[in-house]
Protein backbone atom coordinates (compact mmCIF):
# COMPACT_ATOMS: atom_id res chain seq x y z
CA UNK A 1 0.00 0.00 0.00
CA UNK A 2 1.20 3.52 -0.78
CA UNK A 3 2.36 5.90 2.10
CA UNK A 4 -0.30 8.14 2.49
CA UNK A 5 0.74 12.45 3.04
CA UNK A 6 0.55 11.90 7.02
CA UNK A 7 2.99 8.79 7.14
CA UNK A 8 5.60 10.89 4.99
CA UNK A 9 4.81 13.26 8.07
CA UNK A 10 5.85 10.92 10.37
CA UNK A 11 2.09 10.70 12.23
CA UNK A 12 1.34 9.18 15.02
CA UNK A 13 -1.41 6.52 15.19
CA UNK A 14 -3.75 7.40 18.93
CA UNK A 15 -5.53 4.31 19.99
CA UNK A 16 -8.96 5.71 20.80
CA UNK A 17 -11.88 3.19 21.50
CA UNK A 18 -15.56 5.05 22.29
CA UNK A 19 -17.04 4.42 25.30
CA UNK A 20 -19.53 2.23 23.69
CA UNK A 21 -16.14 0.39 22.40
CA UNK A 22 -15.83 1.48 18.89
CA UNK A 23 -12.93 1.82 17.15
CA UNK A 24 -11.92 5.98 16.38
CA UNK A 25 -9.48 6.33 13.57
CA UNK A 26 -7.21 9.24 14.99
CA UNK A 27 -3.60 10.58 14.18
CA UNK A 28 -1.28 13.04 15.36
CA UNK A 29 1.72 15.01 14.54
CA UNK A 30 3.97 17.59 15.38
CA UNK A 31 5.77 17.90 19.13
CA UNK A 32 4.37 15.50 21.66
CA UNK A 33 2.97 18.45 24.45
CA UNK A 34 0.25 18.24 26.15
CA UNK A 35 -1.39 21.49 24.49
CA UNK A 36 -2.97 21.11 20.84
CA UNK A 37 -5.33 21.98 18.01
CA UNK A 38 -8.05 18.88 17.57
CA UNK A 39 -9.96 19.10 13.85
CA UNK A 40 -13.50 18.00 13.82
CA UNK A 41 -14.94 17.20 9.99
CA UNK A 42 -18.21 17.48 8.70
CA UNK A 43 -20.88 15.32 7.72
CA UNK A 44 -19.76 12.60 5.08
CA UNK A 45 -16.01 14.09 5.53
CA UNK A 46 -13.15 12.50 7.01
CA UNK A 47 -9.46 13.78 8.60
CA UNK A 48 -7.85 13.85 5.10
CA UNK A 49 -10.33 17.06 4.42
CA UNK A 50 -7.36 19.04 6.86
CA UNK A 51 -4.86 17.85 4.63
CA UNK A 52 -3.61 21.29 4.08
CA UNK A 53 -3.78 22.31 7.48
CA UNK A 54 -1.28 19.01 8.30
CA UNK A 55 1.00 20.23 5.85
CA UNK A 56 1.31 24.02 6.79
CA UNK A 57 4.23 25.54 7.50
CA UNK A 58 2.00 27.90 9.95
CA UNK A 59 0.80 24.87 12.38
CA UNK A 60 4.49 22.84 12.03
CA UNK A 61 4.84 23.80 15.25
CA UNK A 62 2.04 22.75 17.05
CA UNK A 63 0.85 18.96 17.85
CA UNK A 64 -1.83 18.56 15.24
CA UNK A 65 -4.54 15.67 16.24
CA UNK A 66 -7.73 14.60 13.54
CA UNK A 67 -9.77 12.14 13.88
CA UNK A 68 -12.79 10.03 11.90
CA UNK A 69 -15.95 10.63 13.30
CA UNK A 70 -17.97 7.43 14.09
CA UNK A 71 -19.30 5.83 10.80
CA UNK A 72 -16.94 8.03 8.65
CA UNK A 73 -13.65 7.49 7.25
CA UNK A 74 -11.15 4.84 9.02
CA UNK A 75 -13.60 4.61 12.07
CA UNK A 76 -16.07 1.76 12.77
CA UNK A 77 -19.31 1.99 10.67
CA UNK A 78 -21.86 -0.22 12.59
CA UNK A 79 -25.17 -0.08 10.77
CA UNK A 80 -27.55 0.03 14.26
CA UNK A 81 -29.45 3.43 15.03
CA UNK A 82 -28.42 2.89 18.82
CA UNK A 83 -25.04 4.47 17.46
CA UNK A 84 -25.87 7.59 16.11
CA UNK A 85 -29.07 9.30 17.67
CA UNK A 86 -28.00 10.21 20.73
CA UNK A 87 -25.18 13.39 20.15
CA UNK A 88 -23.54 12.59 23.98
CA UNK A 89 -21.99 9.54 21.55
CA UNK A 90 -19.74 12.02 19.57
CA UNK A 91 -19.36 14.32 22.55
CA UNK A 92 -17.67 11.32 24.54
CA UNK A 93 -15.82 10.28 20.93
CA UNK A 94 -14.07 13.69 20.90
CA UNK A 95 -13.54 13.34 24.84
CA UNK A 96 -11.66 9.90 23.86
CA UNK A 97 -9.73 11.76 21.37
CA UNK A 98 -8.40 14.19 23.78
CA UNK A 99 -7.35 11.60 25.87
CA UNK A 100 -5.22 9.51 24.22
CA UNK A 101 -3.17 12.29 22.52
CA UNK A 102 -2.84 13.40 26.43
CA UNK A 103 -4.15 16.93 25.65
CA UNK A 104 -4.76 19.42 28.97
CA UNK A 105 -5.43 22.05 26.71
CA UNK A 106 -6.91 22.11 22.88
CA UNK A 107 -8.00 23.95 20.61
CA UNK A 108 -10.95 22.89 17.86
CA UNK A 109 -11.21 23.21 14.81
CA UNK A 110 -14.40 22.54 13.74
CA UNK A 111 -16.26 22.31 10.53
CA UNK A 112 -19.91 22.08 9.63
CA UNK A 113 -21.66 19.56 11.56
CA UNK A 114 -18.32 19.04 13.47
CA UNK A 115 -19.48 22.81 14.77
CA UNK A 116 -22.41 21.24 16.12
CA UNK A 117 -20.32 18.52 18.11
CA UNK A 118 -17.89 21.03 19.29
CA UNK A 119 -20.77 23.35 20.60
CA UNK A 120 -22.45 19.65 22.47
CA UNK A 121 -18.92 19.21 24.06
CA UNK A 122 -18.76 22.80 25.52
CA UNK A 123 -21.80 22.29 26.46
CA UNK A 124 -21.39 18.83 28.28
CA UNK A 125 -17.96 18.73 29.41
CA UNK A 126 -16.57 21.66 31.18
CA UNK A 127 -13.65 20.76 32.06
CA UNK A 128 -11.38 23.34 31.12
CA UNK A 129 -9.14 21.87 28.62
CA UNK A 130 -11.34 23.41 25.65
CA UNK A 131 -9.24 26.49 25.77
CA UNK A 132 -10.97 28.00 22.18
CA UNK A 133 -12.70 27.30 19.18
CA UNK A 134 -12.54 28.04 15.49
CA UNK A 135 -16.09 27.28 14.09
CA UNK A 136 -15.44 27.01 10.13
CA UNK A 137 -18.84 27.02 7.70
CA UNK A 138 -21.28 26.83 10.73
CA UNK A 139 -23.90 28.82 12.27
CA UNK A 140 -24.33 26.09 15.08
CA UNK A 141 -28.09 27.04 15.57
CA UNK A 142 -31.15 27.16 13.55
CA UNK A 143 -32.87 30.36 12.09
CA UNK A 144 -36.42 29.63 10.96
CA UNK A 145 -35.66 32.68 8.86
CA UNK A 146 -32.98 32.02 7.01
CA UNK A 147 -33.29 29.87 4.10
CA UNK A 148 -32.34 26.27 4.21
CA UNK A 149 -28.69 25.50 2.40
CA UNK A 150 -28.05 23.34 -0.93
CA UNK A 151 -27.33 20.50 1.51
CA UNK A 152 -31.38 20.52 2.61
CA UNK A 153 -32.35 19.62 -0.87
CA UNK A 154 -29.56 17.12 -1.69
CA UNK A 155 -29.61 15.14 1.76
CA UNK A 156 -32.38 13.15 0.86
CA UNK A 157 -30.78 11.85 -1.85
CA UNK A 158 -27.78 11.31 -0.38
CA UNK A 159 -29.64 8.65 2.02
CA UNK A 160 -31.95 7.01 -0.35
CA UNK A 161 -31.87 3.33 -1.75
CA UNK A 162 -31.80 4.57 -5.37
CA UNK A 163 -26.89 3.54 -5.43
CA UNK A 164 -27.12 5.71 -8.37
CA UNK A 165 -29.17 8.99 -7.22
CA UNK A 166 -27.35 8.96 -4.19
CA UNK A 167 -23.49 9.10 -5.64
CA UNK A 168 -24.88 11.54 -7.73
CA UNK A 169 -26.10 13.16 -4.92
CA UNK A 170 -22.76 13.02 -3.27
CA UNK A 171 -21.31 14.46 -6.14
CA UNK A 172 -23.01 17.08 -6.11
CA UNK A 173 -23.20 17.63 -2.55
CA UNK A 174 -19.15 17.85 -2.84
CA UNK A 175 -19.13 20.36 -5.32
CA UNK A 176 -21.45 22.76 -3.63
CA UNK A 177 -18.61 22.81 -0.62
CA UNK A 178 -16.17 24.95 -2.66
CA UNK A 179 -16.44 28.46 -4.50
CA UNK A 180 -13.11 27.80 -6.07
CA UNK A 181 -12.72 24.41 -7.22
CA UNK A 182 -10.61 21.49 -6.05
CA UNK A 183 -8.11 19.81 -8.83
CA UNK A 184 -9.38 16.75 -9.87
CA UNK A 185 -7.06 14.61 -8.27
CA UNK A 186 -8.13 16.41 -5.04
CA UNK A 187 -11.77 16.17 -5.93
CA UNK A 188 -11.14 12.67 -6.61
CA UNK A 189 -9.59 12.08 -3.39
CA UNK A 190 -12.55 13.68 -1.66
CA UNK A 191 -15.37 12.00 -3.75
CA UNK A 192 -13.98 8.59 -2.50
CA UNK A 193 -13.87 9.05 1.04
CA UNK A 194 -17.31 11.23 0.52
CA UNK A 195 -18.49 7.58 -1.15
CA UNK A 196 -16.93 5.38 1.69
CA UNK A 197 -20.30 5.81 3.64
CA UNK A 198 -23.14 3.89 2.73
CA UNK A 199 -26.63 5.29 2.18
CA UNK A 200 -28.16 3.21 5.29
CA UNK A 201 -25.42 4.36 7.63
CA UNK A 202 -25.64 8.22 6.92
CA UNK A 203 -29.31 7.65 7.16
CA UNK A 204 -28.92 7.00 10.78
CA UNK A 205 -26.66 10.25 11.23
CA UNK A 206 -29.16 12.83 10.11
CA UNK A 207 -31.34 14.85 12.06
CA UNK A 208 -28.91 15.61 14.95
CA UNK A 209 -30.56 18.35 17.81
CA UNK A 210 -29.42 21.35 17.89
CA UNK A 211 -28.12 23.15 21.14
CA UNK A 212 -30.69 26.18 22.01
CA UNK A 213 -28.95 29.84 21.20
CA UNK A 214 -29.04 30.09 25.17
CA UNK A 215 -25.90 28.11 25.36
CA UNK A 216 -23.83 30.91 24.36
CA UNK A 217 -23.99 33.07 27.18
CA UNK A 218 -22.53 30.02 29.31
CA UNK A 219 -19.53 30.32 27.34
CA UNK A 220 -17.02 32.71 27.36
CA UNK A 221 -13.49 30.65 25.90
CA UNK A 222 -12.51 32.91 22.83
CA UNK A 223 -14.26 31.89 19.72
CA UNK A 224 -13.38 32.59 15.83
CA UNK A 225 -16.23 32.09 13.14
CA UNK A 226 -14.57 31.48 9.75
CA UNK A 227 -17.09 31.57 6.94
CA UNK A 228 -16.96 31.92 2.82
CA UNK A 229 -18.61 34.58 1.52
CA UNK A 230 -20.11 32.17 -1.08
CA UNK A 231 -21.14 29.54 1.22
CA UNK A 232 -23.97 27.46 -0.22
CA UNK A 233 -24.80 26.14 2.79
CA UNK A 234 -25.59 28.86 5.13
CA UNK A 235 -25.43 32.59 4.89
CA UNK A 236 -22.87 35.04 6.23
CA UNK A 237 -25.95 36.76 8.02
CA UNK A 238 -26.45 33.72 10.03
CA UNK A 239 -22.91 33.09 11.11
CA UNK A 240 -22.81 36.69 12.01
CA UNK A 241 -25.96 36.12 14.34
CA UNK A 242 -24.40 33.34 16.21
CA UNK A 243 -21.42 35.39 16.13
CA UNK A 244 -22.93 37.96 18.51
CA UNK A 245 -24.18 35.89 20.71
CA UNK A 246 -20.81 34.60 22.27
CA UNK A 247 -18.89 36.21 25.07
CA UNK A 248 -15.69 36.49 23.65
CA UNK A 249 -15.44 36.05 19.41
CA UNK A 250 -14.28 37.09 16.07
CA UNK A 251 -15.40 36.71 12.26
CA UNK A 252 -13.46 36.02 9.55
CA UNK A 253 -15.02 36.34 5.95
CA UNK A 254 -13.37 34.72 3.16
CA UNK A 255 -14.49 37.16 0.14
CA UNK A 256 -13.25 34.50 -2.40
CA UNK A 257 -14.58 30.99 -0.77
CA UNK A 258 -17.10 29.22 -0.22
CA UNK A 259 -18.00 26.03 2.58
CA UNK A 260 -14.47 25.15 2.49
CA UNK A 261 -12.31 28.04 3.57
CA UNK A 262 -9.50 26.20 4.89
CA UNK A 263 -9.14 24.44 1.76
CA UNK A 264 -10.09 27.36 -1.06
CA UNK A 265 -7.36 29.77 1.05
CA UNK A 266 -5.44 27.49 2.85
CA UNK A 267 -2.32 30.24 3.99
CA UNK A 268 -4.64 32.64 5.26
CA UNK A 269 -7.25 29.99 7.22
CA UNK A 270 -3.68 28.64 8.44
CA UNK A 271 -2.08 31.77 9.59
CA UNK A 272 -5.07 33.06 11.20
CA UNK A 273 -5.84 29.94 13.31
CA UNK A 274 -1.88 30.21 14.39
CA UNK A 275 -2.46 33.35 15.70
CA UNK A 276 -5.66 32.61 17.06
CA UNK A 277 -4.63 28.94 19.03
CA UNK A 278 -1.28 30.39 19.79
CA UNK A 279 -1.60 32.53 22.50
CA UNK A 280 -4.51 30.20 23.71
CA UNK A 281 -1.78 27.05 24.06
CA UNK A 282 0.93 28.93 25.66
Amino acid sequence: MAATFLDKLAKRVLDVRSRDGLFINAQAIGPRVSAGIVFVHGFAQCHLSWKRQFQSAFLKDYQLVSYDLRGHGGSVAPAAARYYGDSQLAVGDLEAVLDAAELEKAVLVAWSVGGRIALDHLAAIRSGRIVGVNMVGTALFRYDDQAPGVSAGLLSRMISDDFIDANLASIAFLKSCFHQAPTPDDFEEMLAYNLMIPASVKRLMVGRQCQSPSIAQTISIPMLFTVGRHDRHLTVDAVLRTAKLFRNVGVSIYENAGHAPFFENAARFDAELAAFAGPLLT
